[in-house]
């Protein structure tokens, strides 16, 4: 069985009414917000600032540091989804046969994260929106 790499994670009021001390290089993550906190093991929760970006902001660059886990097709060869090895999933959607949608999950695969949507004109992409 592959290990499995797990973050603290939790509402911010929570993290701030807690305030633990997170273990030197830990990931805390507020489920609410999607910011996150990293541990030196010495300072409460309230001490430590948060990253350079949410995981909204930098979810595509976090999965990159991640192996994908398993893939789904449809008939016609258009990936729809994949799982990666923490356990959350990026799924695709199209329109006639182009990208419209990405949808970046949590590690327990029920929240969207992120979603990227793309607009095309004459099949070239024109837009594209994160929320």
């Amino acid at each position: 069985m592959a290990d499995r790499i797990q973050f603290r994670r939790d509402t911010k009021a929570n993290w701030e009414n807690y305030n633990p001390v997170l273990a030197d290089g830990e990931i805390g993550i507020e489920r609410d917000t999607q910011r996150f906190k990293l541990g030196d093991g010495a300072t409460t929760w309230s001490g430590l600032g948060y990253s350079s970006a949410t995981l909204k902001e930098d979810t595509e660059h976090f999965l990159s540091l991640h192996d994908i886990t398993d893939s789904t097709y449809d008939n016609k060869g258009l990936l729809l989804s994949e799982t990666y090895d923490i356990g959350c999933k990026k799924i695709y959607t199209y329109d006639n046969g182009y990208l419209s949608k990405e949808e970046f999950t949590d590690t327990d695969g029920t929240t969207v994260l992120l979603t990227i949507t793309y607009g095309y004109d004459s099949g070239n992409l024109i837009t594209m929106t994160r929320s």
